[in-house]
């Protein structure tokens, strides 16, 4: 296994943690053994963390680089949960206040935007049912959700009835598409998704949108809680920040759903057929 590069997606989650020699030698040795045993080379893990004597020996050895972080296996994880006879595709928060860059909720989601433009094509034809959220805060939603906001005072961008709360209209919902309107990051939250996959008889979850580690994770947790199986199509989410984009889509794809490419994605649907309620 190649060591990471140094400065990769890593170097935004490792937790400052000092290590002294005296650490490595007592107290830290079973972490220094896990980082050797991770990397493969005891000279070049003690080399980094030397270099690096703030941060976390695990984080050095293993750098939360995303490519070995992905190879990373454990038993008794990373099952296979695959896809219903009935999924629904749900579009989450794909908004103007998400892809203008205008906004300071932007994320870089053009090529997400086209690999959406893909699934929603292959469920309608498909006959399948689709759903979309946006985020909107009314007088009231602000009130319902003041700690939220408190935390992150940018989603006053999305006033209730303003063009940033709208699906961006490259992926624009048919008439027919639901558009469920959220205060809080699952999809399931405080709205009426819940009962449309109900409804619609659906038995497993296409999830796309933004972000990756805020409400695409969010909905992916709630949509196994719920009995769904999940997929989350890599290409068709996206997140401000690479390595947050990465480390949730593994923790997704290790607990929770099966992370999968769009043509993959796509296959599935396409074998899905047309089905009826």
């Amino acid at each position: 296994m190649q060591p990471p590069a140094p400065g990769g997606c890593g170097s935004l989650l490792s937790a400052p943690t000092a290590h002294s020699e005296e650490d490595l030698a007592d107290g830290g040795s079973n972490r220094l053994v896990d980082a050797i045993v991770a990397w493969g080379d005891e000279e070049v893990v003690r080399t980094r963390v030397q270099e690096h004597p703030h941060t976390s020996t695990a984080s050095i050895a293993i750098g939360h680089d995303c490519a070995t972080v992905a190879q990373m296996r454990f038993d008794g994880f990373h099952g296979r949960a695959g896809i219903g006879r009935r999924p629904a595709l749900v579009v989450v928060d794909v908004n103007r206040g998400f892809t203008d860059p205008a906004s300071p909720l932007v994320c870089d989601l053009d090529d997400v935007v086209a690999a959406i433009a893909e699934l929603l094509d292959g469920f309608r034809a498909a006959q399948l049912p689709i759903a979309f959220t946006t985020v909107a805060y009314d007088e009231a939603g602000k009130r319902a959700a003041a700690v939220f906001i408190e935390k992150i005072p940018a989603l006053l961008t999305l006033e209730a009835g303003s063009a940033w709360a709208e699906i961006d209209p490259r992926i624009a919902p048919r008439p027919d598409e639901p558009v469920f309107t959220k205060l809080w990051a699952s999809a399931f939250h405080a709205t009426a998704f819940a009962s449309f996959l109900t409804t619609n008889g659906c038995d497993s979850l296409v999830i796309t949108g933004a972000s990756t580690s805020g409400c695409i994770r969010a909905t992916a947790v709630d949509g196994i809680q719920h009995g769904y199986r999940v997929v989350v199509p890599r290409q068709a989410v996206g997140d401000r920040n690479p390595a947050a984009h990465e480390a949730n889509l593994y923790d997704i794809d290790t607990k929770y759903g099966d992370v999968i490419p769009l043509d993959d994605a796509l296959a599935l649907i396409a074998a899905a057929g047309p089905a009826g309620v």
